[in-house]
């Protein structure tokens, strides 16, 4: 395969035409052996650099779709590379993005946490233990949920939460022995439905 036309499409992107009309994508980050240098009319790949620019391409499409569903929320790494894989990208493409779009900033798990606990505050009314739990299923590791769920309980008490949880099971004729077993399957703690249940 033999490069027949470059163009600079942004500071690290390259389109490259090579023979046969075939079109690619290549990030510099996504390359390990093709350099700049090689994006060149009539330069030659051989086998490992026709392969390295098809992953690179790869990557790019992966990376471009990863940055829709961004323009459109935050997502975790881990959602996201959910949603990739379901579009049938392969793992390796996607790894290789969602790493580039990690380390410029655009994905951020914590920024993700942050966006997820404060659209939950306004009709969910779960404890800390429930929040963290949820969050960690959604691929979020401990210590970037612990985090948000720091920053979270700074802006809203966890008992003014318990007190909105137990106001709701109030408002819907729960059962007064059935309350306290609702609030801790909610993930509070029993000092603060404690808290909560004694002011009542």
């Amino acid at each position: 395969m033999v490069i027949i036309d470059t163009k600079q499409v942004s500071s690290d992107v390259y389109k490259i035409t090579v023979s046969g009309n075939l079109l690619f994508f290549a990030r510099k980050e996504y390359l390990k052996i093709l350099t700049e240098e090689n994006f060149i009319p009539g330069f030659e790949l051989n086998e490992e650099l026709f392969e390295e620019l098809t992953d690179s391409s790869l990557a790019f499409s992966c990376e471009t779709k990863a940055l829709s569903y961004l323009a459109r929320a935050e997502q975790s790494y881990y959602g996201l590379s959910l949603k990739l894989l379901k579009k049938g990208f392969h793992k390796k493409y996607i790894e290789m993005a969602l790493d580039y779009l990690k380390s410029s900033g655009v994905l951020d798990d914590l920024r993700f946490c942050e966006s997820w606990l404060n659209s939950r505050k306004i009709s969910h009314f779960e404890g800390r233990k429930k929040l963290l739990n949820e969050l960690q299923v959604r691929g979020i590791s401990k210590t970037d949920a612990n985090s948000a769920l720091d920053s979270f309980f700074k802006e809203i008490s966890e008992e003014d939460l318990c007190r909105k949880a137990y106001d709701k099971l109030i408002r819907k004729n729960t059962l007064k022995e059935k309350i306290i077993p609702s609030l801790v399957k909610n993930g509070f703690s029993y000092s603060v439905i404690k808290s909560v249940v004694n002011c009542q």
